[in-house]
């Protein structure tokens, strides 16, 4: 009966050290979603910042056309969607903001084994 007793709580024990250890569990890969979040936060600013500073230099150097590659996609880890969302957006408040451009013709060009990237749609 002894024996029953203190098996009993042992497996009490084992049991509250593994759900602690996965309460643990989980509050460290909240931690690393949220430090993740900002990361991609950071990376998109500076996505659209060089994106403004692109449309806005071959403006001023008389481009009528330009390429713009799919940016963050790939190694830098930012969603297809949220990059590809970011440079329409980034584009249309440009030729917003400055319908005299001289820029007519823009096309993101995307690597075209990048299923993933090819299969976003921003409309």
């Amino acid at each position: 009966m002894r024996v029953m007793r203190v098996m009993m709580m042992m497996r009490v024990m084992i049991m509250t050290m593994m759900m602690m250890m996965m309460m643990t569990m989980m509050m460290m890969m909240r931690v690393v979603m949220m430090k993740m979040v900002t990361v991609v936060h950071a990376i998109c600013q500076v996505m659209r910042n060089l994106l403004v500073k692109v449309l806005t230099l071959s403006d001023q150097s008389g481009f009528r056309s330009l390429a713009i590659p799919a940016i963050g996609t790939g190694n830098l880890g930012v969603p297809a969607s949220v990059a590809g969302e970011l440079m329409y957006d980034e584009v249309f408040k440009f030729s917003r903001a400055k319908p005299s451009t001289s820029l007519k013709d823009i096309r993101f060009v995307v690597y075209d084994k990048d299923q993933p990237t090819l299969n976003v749609s921003c409309f």
